[in-house]
């Protein structure tokens, strides 16, 4: 006899493992070259991807952990529930957790990295770091925009004010930013 938290579960390590390999099942070329290439002090893109990376490991430990709690329950002869009841709530549960990892933990754990990466570093340095990690997240630094302004982007206001309210921040941040003439 079949059992419908066992099929439950079985839709949560699905989407476990989904989210597990979404960091690479779904890499394009560019981006895979982007995270080998060699830099200049850190490479950027490794960097956001592995931040990426730890929030899909973090999301599909947790639906696979759940999904397999489904199983054992059932193994252990758990039947009270209907197919109606945890197929429909094991879907939802999925795209709850995914929709969250893409449009919350993802951004967060990446927030998190950049400001650990720039509060290490001498406050000096953060224009280049800020330049080379907005480029990485797919924004190029405009002609006569302050880095500053990149920061606040990369960060969001809450984060970038906590970080810069314990420095002085250095010429290179807050003036205008030059294209290079060549």
């Amino acid at each position: 006899m079949s059992s419908p938290l066992a099929a439950g579960g079985l839709i949560l390590d699905i989407a476990g493992a989904l989210a597990l390999a979404s960091a690479f099942a779904f890499k394009r070329p560019g981006d895979i070259a982007a995270e080998a290439g060699t830099y200049w002090d850190f490479n950027a893109p490794l960097l956001l991807s592995i931040a990426k990376q730890t929030a899909d490991a973090w999301v599909g430990a947790a639906l696979l952990m759940l999904g397999f709690a489904g199983q054992f329950d059932s193994a252990l002869g758990s039947h009270s529930l209907s197919f109606s009841v945890t197929v429909p709530l094991a879907i939802a549960i999925d795209l709850v957790a995914l929709a969250g990892l893409y449009r919350g933990l993802r951004p967060w754990n990446v927030r998190r990295l950049i400001e650990s990466l720039l509060a290490g570093q001498d406050v000096a340095k953060w224009h280049t770091s800020i330049i080379w990690l907005s480029r990485a997240q797919g924004r190029e630094i405009e002609d006569g925009e302050p880095p500053q302004d990149l920061g606040r982007w990369l960060l969001g206001s809450t984060r970038w004010e906590r970080l810069t309210a314990v420095h002085d921040l250095s010429p290179e941040l807050t003036e205008p930013y030059q294209r290079a003439k060549g």
